[in-house]
């Protein structure tokens, strides 16, 4: 009996053990591995009257969609917070902020695109929209630059 309780010890010592050591390992390999990185975010010249929207071929690539009281933010600080959706998806490489509504029921938009970047002719105008804005996101890290698929956006 006493060898099965050895065997138990020996047994919940290394099981407890070993995942501490692998995740210690493993943050050890990220850290060595990993480069400083962020992203820029380049406005898509969209001209003026600022009432476009996202097109179709933009819309079969939304991820997220988020509104607000118009109220509660100013158009920097919408933006702001879209941008940062973005930044916690992969994938997304677009975003684009507008109003619908007048008056009390007047809201803020904000859209999440994955795929590739947009251009202007990705975007339509609709009545009813106003204050759109919308960028590209750029990753860039410290040791490479721009990511390779960087390109002007018109």
């Amino acid at each position: 009996m006493r060898f099965f309780s050895l065997l138990a010890a020996f047994a919940a010592a290394v099981v407890i053990h070993a995942p501490a050591i692998a995740a210690e390992n493993v943050l050890e390999n990220a850290a060595e591995n990993a480069t400083a990185s962020y992203s820029n975010f380049v406005p898509i010249k969209l001209q003026p009257p600022y009432n476009w929207i996202y097109g179709d071929k933009l819309g079969d690539r939304i991820l997220q969609v988020l509104d607000a009281p118009y109220e509660d933010y100013s158009a920097p600080a919408w933006s702001h917070h879209i941008a940062l959706q973005c930044i916690d998806w992969y994938y997304c490489n677009v975003t684009m902020v507008y109003t619908v509504g007048t008056g009390r029921s007047r809201s803020w938009i904000g859209v999440i695109f994955q795929g590739p970047w947009a251009r202007v002719n990705d975007f339509v105008r609709q009545e009813g929209i106003d204050r759109s804005t919308a960028y590209n996101r750029v990753r860039v890290n410290d040791t490479e630059g721009a990511d390779s698929n960087a390109f002007e956006v018109y």
